[in-house]
């Protein structure tokens, strides 16, 4: 386990599942101190990302993506090209990521270097809604 100040707040015998991996990721926006030891603790080398990718993952899901800071998302896909160039991430967006804006900073998750891709909610919106009868103009908007 890597060895940083979150030992003694979070107690992980082994990597953490998909739900303690989550509960850290909550967190972070949240810590207010000690943040070079928590973005380590993920993304730093032997960090939570690099032991998943190493150990077969083919990439990581990111909930909730717009909530996490742009500083942390760089620190992940960097992470993520270092150890598995071919791994992907892919976030969660309930909105049209292309043009999405969040605590008042537009985000720059499609520019490449941050996410490969993204749920696109509204467009599943609208398939789901044209298969039950819906108006396929939508599409157009």
């Amino acid at each position: 386990m890597i060895k940083c100040r979150l030992n003694n707040l979070i107690s992980i015998s082994r990597f953490p599942n998909y739900f303690v991996l989550l509960l850290l990721l909550l967190i972070w926006k949240f810590w207010k101190t000690n943040l070079k030891d928590y973005k380590n603790f993920i993304t730093g080398e032997g960090g939570v990302v690099e032991k998943w990718l190493s150990l077969g993952a083919g990439g990581i899901r990111l909930d909730v993506a717009d909530e996490l800071p742009d500083e942390f998302l760089d620190s992940l896909c960097e992470r993520v090209k270092i150890t598995n160039p071919n791994a992907i991430i892919i976030g969660e967006v309930w909105e049209d990521a292309t043009n999405k804006i969040s605590y008042g900073v537009r985000r720059r998750y499609l520019l490449g270097d941050q996410l490969h891709s993204v749920m696109n909610y509204p467009f599943a919106n609208l398939i789901f809604e044209y298969v039950l009868g819906g108006d396929g103009f939508k599409f157009m908007d």
